[in-house]
C-alpha cells in the first residue's frame, strides 16, 4: 500500500476515488463463470442468480465501478433470462 490508500474490507480507498479489490474481482467473475455452468445443469435457477447479481452490484456501488459494472454485467442477457 501507498500513496494515501486505505483498504477497507473489499475497496481500496484512495484521497481521489474507491476502487474493489482485484481479489473481489476475480472471485466473483468465477463465481459467475460457475453460475453458468450450475443454470446450463439445472442446478440454480435463473432467481437464484439475479438475487446474488443484485446483492453484488450493490456491493460494487460502494466504489467508483459504473463502467466496471457494465462491463461485468454486458453478456448476462445472452444466456440469462432477465424476465
Amino acid at each position: 500500500m501507498g500513496g494515501g490508500e486505505t483498504v477497507y474490507y473489499a475497496v481500496r480507498i484512495f484521497p481521489d476515488r474507491i476502487r474493489v479489490r482485484n481479489h473481489n474481482l476475480q472471485t466473483g467473475r468465477q463465481r459467475l463463470k460457475q453460475y453458468r455452468v450450475d443454470y446450463d445443469n439445472g442446478n440454480l435457477s435463473a432467481t437464484e442468480i439475479l438475487h446474488s447479481l443484485q446483492s453484488w452490484n450493490a456491493h460494487l456501488t460502494h466504489a467508483d465501478s459504473w463502467r466496471l459494472r457494465q462491463q461485468i454485467f454486458a453478456d448476462l442477457p445472452t444466456w440469462l433470462p432477465l424476465e
